[in-house]
């Protein structure tokens, strides 16, 4: 069973609606986090603008900011609340947007750090929702979230997450062409395969869900295709693949072989680990590529401003729009449905801005 199908089997279980009044009331008085998650879960992929194809990201994500939320207001180790679900308000829910800039996330497994605006944005996007499944579920009549205002972020989008400097990705790139001949099968496997992944995400541009749900069936290697289906908004492109990526693709392939399971389908699978998300042979788990990024970052000495894969997707974003200065290219490329989006492309090409600002060093008379 598909991850969807199961999401719209939770949602089943909601759709009476004088149960859903009475289990949702239950849920907050008695503070049954998972039942409270499968209401949010089946609001959003039953009522929510994406429905189903609401992608697991997002399913995921606004499930952290619940689970925040509710420690926030009920921790565990209390036994009555000091903000009740029920009858939280609208300030309530500021001091709580509030409390992650000063004091960080309220899970246990929180790093205590300050969380950036656009994760405190995201976690009230996460309550809002939240809240509106529990007016669907009439266990309210007004959400207390509406009325709060999300945090703005004074730099541009373009500087909050930037692309990696072409000279950067290429160090990455040669970094991953010279491998010791001595080090173990295993050992190479795993360049082979990150070879593969960098490409993916700074070549063709693909997100992290992306890359890690991509299926043999999505890659056609004779006519050089990549199908990206049930992307973000659960929308699908088609990328014609570089010679780079093909060949890396090549390579991983055949490597693939010697390590994957029978029936599984994705492309990229662990090689090894002890973990329950790293058994071998099976689907990566999106986590175990960061930490691979994290460490060849390291050994490559990539600044502390580049981090995760989307700096990646932004490079190719930004290598596309150099190339061709054409952004409905890129916005077909990257999967954006609005070509304004593609814009920022424009304007994360500092090599082309530091060539326009140089160019001011040969005017003469000055």
């Amino acid at each position: 069973m598909t991850t969807r199908q199961q999401e719209l089997v939770l949602a089943t279980d909601w759709a009476d609606p004088s149960r859903r009044k009475l289990e949702s009331v239950k849920a907050c008085h008695e503070r049954d986090e998972k039942r409270l998650v499968e209401l949010l879960h089946a609001y959003m992929v039953t009522k929510s603008k994406k429905g189903i194809r609401t992608s697991e990201n997002t399913l995921k994500y606004y499930s952290i900011a619940l689970r925040d939320w509710l420690n926030y207001c009920w921790p565990k180790e209390s036994t009555t609340p000091k903000v009740h679900l029920l009858r939280a308000t609208d300030d309530d829910i500021s001091l709580y947007i509030a409390s992650l800039f000063t004091d960080g996330g309220h899970l246990a497994n929180s790093t205590g750090e300050n969380l950036e605006t656009g994760s405190v944005t995201a976690y009230l996007a996460g309550i809002r929702t939240f809240y509106k499944a529990l007016v669907w579920a009439k266990a309210i009549e007004v959400s207390p979230a509406t009325t709060v205002i999300a945090p703005s972020d004074p730099r541009p989008k373009h500087e909050r997450r930037p692309a990696l400097p072409l000279d950067d990705y290429k160090k990455i790139v040669a970094h991953l062409e010279d491998v010791n001949p001595d080090s173990s099968a295993e050992a190479i496997s795993v360049v082979i395969r990150m070879r593969a992944m960098i490409r993916l995400f700074g070549d063709q541009g693909l997100r992290m869900s992306e890359l890690v749900n991509l299926n043999l069936k999505d890659i056609d290697m004779d006519a050089g295709l990549i199908f990206v289906v049930n992307a973000k908004g659960g929308k699908s492109r088609t990328i014609p693949m570089t010679k780079a990526t093909h060949a890396t693709l090549v390579r991983w392939l055949q490597e693939r072989s010697l390590y994957a399971q029978v029936d599984e389908t994705t492309v990229f699978v662990n090689l090894g680990g002890k973990t329950k998300i790293d058994r071998q042979g099976r689907k990566m788990h999106e986590n175990t590529v960061r930490l691979h990024l994290k460490k060849l970052y390291q050994q490559v000495g990539i600044g502390e401003r580049y981090s995760g894969a989307h700096i990646l997707r932004h490079t190719a974003g930004t290598r596309l729009y150099r190339n061709t200065r054409d952004l409905y290219r890129v916005a077909q490329v990257l999967g954006h449905s609005d070509v304004n989006t593609s814009s920022i492309y424009a304007k994360m090409d500092l090599e082309g801005l530091q060539d326009a600002m140089s160019s001011l060093d040969h005017e003469d008379n000055i």
